[in-house]
């Protein structure tokens, strides 16, 4: 059995009205997804900090950011040093859970790099590493 589209106008509305609804459904649910952006940062310890008794530190910021609309569950996250090694930074935050538009910050002692260039990365639940851009770590 074949439709004709030419006269079933019907049919030939529900055909192209279908075909743009899932064209739609496609997009949307690729424009809704979690978008994470990873950042790594050069701190140190604040001066009003160093006077209440806490060391003088140097450390390295690796900041998860969902720009997203769906939340996103952040496992872990680290450095890769220049010589492709991982550092995994132990954190109590850790898995979190960033709704849209949220951001979480963690750090680790600057001594743990070897150079002064690393890669921050976070891997999300479903097990895929984000990674920044190269970034140097250390005092402007």
């Amino acid at each position: 059995m074949t439709i004709d589209l030419a006269q079933d106008p019907l049919a030939a509305y529900a055909a192209i009205l279908s075909t743009v609804t899932a064209v739609w459904k496609i997009i949307t649910d690729v424009r809704d997804r979690a978008k994470v952006r990873v950042s790594a940062l050069y701190g140190r310890t604040h001066p009003m900090e160093a006077k209440q008794g806490a060391p003088n530190q140097e450390y390295a910021v690796v900041e998860v950011a969902n720009h997203g609309r769906r939340p996103l569950t952040v496992l872990a996250v680290g450095l890769t040093r220049a010589d492709g090694t991982d550092v995994v930074i132990e954190s109590d935050k850790l898995p979190v859970l960033l709704g849209e538009s949220q951001t979480a910050a963690f750090k680790a002692p600057l001594k743990v790099l070897a150079g002064k260039t690393a890669i921050a990365w976070a891997r999300d639940s479903r097990h895929k590493k984000h990674e920044s851009r190269p970034a140097r770590l250390e005092a402007p």
